[in-house]
């Protein structure tokens, strides 16, 4: 009669180390198991000990192969000899709870899966991991989200064999559970949780607590077979899962960075570590030689070694939806920056208008532009999370996918960044252009046809390079007096500064400009204010953040302004300076807010008219989702605000938001254009 369990166990060289692991099989409380050990070659007195023991327990088999082929390779030589309905694999170094197969089979035969993930405590720390709740495991061990190791999962025996049928060339010495994890649970339908802890993963003995140097052959021998086997891996899901390809994909070249940082960061000699870095690069896998190149030892083994490192200084983060008609341009204007060592993350929205295809061509063969599609449209902030994500630059900028750079700005914002050690630099300029006919390419309107616009309002204009007083007293009160103004796009960021301080934008679609710089200037930013204008920003009387004054646009406008509240309330909660004074926390929320309200808000109520705001059930069940019993409340103070009052700095503001106004005050010589600008900095150089 076949067992119910088959326990697979490779074993190298693990005299005294797997003392408990064979404990822990004679104990168990639950008898139907057969063990089989590979000992895969091993030179010390391992094979006599694993003899000794199936000697005692005629359910232990031990395979020799003889000579050390890998530890995938005695996995496979066990699997294939496997005959128990569910497979357990358990690693010589570590141990399972006594009652653990008792309970594994309790829940198998309650439960009809083809496997289970299980809970775990890591030695000797004694941390205790439950499974992490997914949708879908093979997702979430093509994404990461939960740890690929496949000893914390049992497995019905079919699904391992027929995996192993499918991987008959599969071979891998490096990464080799990732791997595994990912051939595995691609064919496994039906995989359930069971929250007790079984298994005791041990750090700190055996292979985890290998420090040594690695050899360059070494390296490029594990790489090889890992490009190999994610290959082979890609395959066997392009046939028994196609829909998950694209992860698989990601999945694949992720791995290939862990394992090539796996071997590289445990290294301390310098000379050897770049050695190392040219294995991985002469391996052919460049994109991973890249990503490495983004890590700050890397960077330090460069500068130490005088090797140029090739990640880019900065990284323009471009969101893109529908942009066809300007995103070349937009690119160009990056390219085209006197400042070379830049890289352009194109991160596509789920555009509808060919833009991502047609920047996919363009760029195929131009190392320095990624273009990336989002799985759902999200708006601009998650494009640009993405973006921050992606990076691989010192420093990050963001620009609109409509918009351009004059071909100095990113290398006087960089420089600046260097010189102060800047974590935001902040321009306090941009260019609007403002031209009767608009070109396609900003860059093509005359000097004198754009206006240069001043964005902070401070009481002298800012003539030289300043940083910006660390109190935050200080800081909060030019913040809202709009000393500091809140638009993302005339700035550059440190990226280490934004992932350490956890900086990101809010899902919002409207207003995250400001919650993502509000979130830099009080985290501590050592923030440098520059007078400084490169960014051309296209502003024509349709600008899609303006839009029709109806009642859909007055909707999205009363979302933006209730999620830009929910939003800001959790950014003030974690800086200290505004969670201890509840009055300064408001007055910061209510200031985001204003800028909705006066900006828009107020404009469009009087556009659609109060008789037709207090009729719309759409406007009245978006304050019932919002406030529930105070609704009627609230929403009668929010008409009783806005009905009654006389349009008067919003429509000032309308006025100075469309490109005819400002092109009048441009030809009345209200506003300077860039050729003033321009030549004002040349006189001012001179002097």
């Amino acid at each position: 009669m076949k067992p119910f369990f088959s326990v697979l166990v490779p074993v190298y060289n693990q005299v005294g180390l797997m003392d408990e692991c064979i404990r822990c099989l004679s104990e168990q409380t639950y008898s139907d198991f057969e063990v089989i050990i590979v000992d895969d070659g091993s030179t010390d007195d391992s094979l006599k000990i694993l003899k000794e023991f199936a000697e005692k327990d005629k359910r232990v088999k031990v395979i020799e192969h003889g000579v050390n082929k890998s530890l995938l390779a005695a996995r496979f030589t066990a699997m294939d000899k496997a005959e128990g309905e569910y497979t357990f694999f358990l690693d010589s170094d570590d141990y399972i709870e006594n009652d653990g197969l008792e309970k594994l089979h309790t829940y198998l035969t309650e439960n009809d899966v083809e496997a289970v993930r299980f809970g775990y405590v890591i030695e000797p720390q004694g941390e205790k991991v439950l499974p992490q709740p997914c949708e879908n495991t093979l997702t979430a061990i093509l994404k990461t989200e939960i740890p690929p190791a496949i000893w914390k999962n049992c497995f019905q025996t079919a699904v391992v064999k027929r995996a192993i049928a499918d991987a008959e060339s599969f071979y891998c010495n490096m990464g080799e559970d990732s791997f595994m994890a990912a051939l595995l649970f691609s064919h496994c339908d039906k995989v359930g949780v069971l929250n007790e802890y079984i298994y005791h993963y041990n750090i700190g003995i055996g292979m985890s607590a290998q420090k040594k140097s690695v050899s360059t052959d070494k390296i490029k021998k594990g790489m090889e077979s890992v490009v190999a086997s994610g290959e082979h891996i890609l395959e066997v899901i392009g046939k028994v899962k196609p829909d998950y390809l694209s992860d698989a994909r990601q999945a694949v070249l992720m791995m290939k960075v862990f394992v090539a940082s796996q071997s590289l960061l445990g290294e301390t000699d310098i000379a050897n570590y770049v050695r190392l870095l040219g294995a991985v690069d002469e391996v052919g896998q460049h994109a991973i030689f890249e990503a490495l190149c983004n890590n700050h030892l890397v960077s330090k083994v460069f500068e130490l070694r005088g090797v140029k490192n090739p990640a880019p200084d900065v990284s323009v983060i471009i969101p893109m939806y529908n942009a066809k008609e300007y995103i070349l341009y937009t690119i160009e204007s990056v390219l085209g920056q006197t400042k070379k060592e830049i890289e352009v993350l194109v991160i596509d929205d789920c555009s509808t208008d060919g833009c991502f295809e047609m920047c996919q061509k363009q760029y195929a063969n131009d190392p320095r532009v990624r273009v990336i599609r989002q799985k759902q449209n999200g708006g601009p902030g998650k494009a640009r999370n993405s973006g921050i994500a992606l990076a691989r630059g010192k420093y990050v900028a963001f620009l609109d996918a409509d918009d351009q750079y004059v071909p100095d700005y990113l290398r006087e914002l960089y420089e600046c960044a260097e010189q102060y050690g800047a974590d935001v630099v902040h321009s306090t300029g941009c260019f609007m252009a403002v031209s009767e006919n608009m070109p396609d390419n900003l860059l093509e309107v005359p000097a004198d046809h754009i206006a240069h616009i001043t964005l902070d309002h401070m009481d002298e204009k800012l003539q030289d390079i300043m940083v910006v007083d660390e109190d935050p007293q200080k800081r909060f009160e030019a913040w809202t007096a709009h000393h500091i103004h809140w638009a993302v796009w005339n700035k550059l960021y440190n990226r280490e500064f934004l992932l350490q301080n956890k900086i990101e934008f809010g899902m919002m679609r409207m207003a995250e400009d400001h919650h993502f710089v509000f979130s830099c200037l009080f985290s501590g930013a050592k923030y440098v204010m520059i007078p400084n204008s490169g960014y051309v920003y296209r502003i024509v009387d349709s600008s899609v953040s303006r839009g029709k004054k109806d009642i859909n646009f007055l909707i999205k406008l009363l979302v933006a302004e209730f999620e830009c509240d929910l939003e800001m309330k959790k950014i003030t909660s974690r800086i200290p300076f505004f969670a201890e004074d509840k009055a300064r926390s408001r007055k910061a929320i209510q200031y985001a807010e204003d800028g909705i309200e006066f900006g828009y808000l107020r404009a469009a109520y009087w556009a659609v008219g109060a008789e037709n705001v207090r009729a719309s059930e759409e406007i009245y069940q978006l304050f019932e989702e919002r406030f529930g019993d105070r609704a009627a409340y609230v929403f009668e103070m929010f008409n009783d605000a806005h009905e009654f009052r006389t349009p008067g700095d919003e429509v000032q503001m309308e006025k100075y938001n469309s490109a005819s106004f400002l092109r009048k005050l441009l030809e009345d010589k209200h506003l300077p254009s860039m050729k003033d600008y321009q030549e004002a900095q040349m006189k001012k150089m001179m002097q």
